[in-house]
């Protein structure tokens, strides 16, 4: 990736799309450090270049990664519990947010002791999403959340994420789902061949010809 220059606003849902192999998912991993960047990553106003991935997680920011890579032999509770682990404060408010994730995803409360390999794959997106959210982030990034689903799990999974925001919490969301993403997003991007190419609002980007021969088939 190169000229990659983007920001999100505090409270925004900001969207990054592009086809595979664009580079999206490196960036995310760039931004959390799982991936060492070329450039600078800032985040609060603070250079978090170089920092280690823990350390990048302890400061507000928790990944949602592309395929859930969850632990198919441990149950939803033993998940959400590693969620909160790792970062100061969330653990000891781990019951509070741990109600708070099942008022969120009411399946996840009636799967509470099951085994997250034997989930569905909708069930496992939820739990990916929530093990997240009980580190109690700043600022959440989403990595192919649709990938897999019927739509109507996708319709699901988006008003959450929509929920989440409203209650304050800043979203950026990397999405092959290009209509859908675009017309939740405040803002968004378009990357190409590792290359930020467009970015607008998201109603501007619907709007725009290159997205929509080259992204809605219009």
């Amino acid at each position: 990736m190169w000229d990659v220059r983007l920001r999100v606003n505090p409270g925004e849902i900001v969207c990054l799309v592009g086809a595979n192999g664009a580079g999206k998912t490196t960036l995310l991993r760039a931004i959390t450090g799982v991936l060492p960047p070329r450039g600078e990553v800032a985040f609060e106003g603070r250079l978090i270049t170089g920092r280690p991935t823990a350390a990048i997680a302890r400061m507000g920011i928790a990944h949602v990664p592309e395929g859930r890579q969850l632990f198919p032999a441990m149950s939803v509770r033993d998940h959400l519990e590693l969620g909160a682990a790792f970062v100061p404060g969330a653990w000891e408010r781990r019951e509070k947010t741990t109600e708070e994730i099942f008022t969120l995803f009411p399946r996840l409360h009636e799967r509470q002791h099951q085994l997250a390999g034997t989930m569905s794959g909708g069930e496992q997106q939820m739990l990916a999403v929530a093990r997240a959210l009980m580190a109690r982030p700043k600022l959440l990034l989403v990595d192919e959340p649709s990938l897999g689903l019927a739509p109507v799990l996708v319709q699901t999974l988006f008003r959450t994420l929509q929920e989440i925001n409203r209650h304050g919490l800043t979203v950026l969301l990397v999405e092959q789902n290009v209509r859908q993403t675009l017309q939740m997003a405040h803002r968004g991007y378009v990357i190409e061949n590792g290359r930020i190419v467009l970015e607008g609002t998201g109603s501007e980007l619907l709007a725009n010809e290159h997205v929509k021969v080259a992204y809605l088939g219009l």
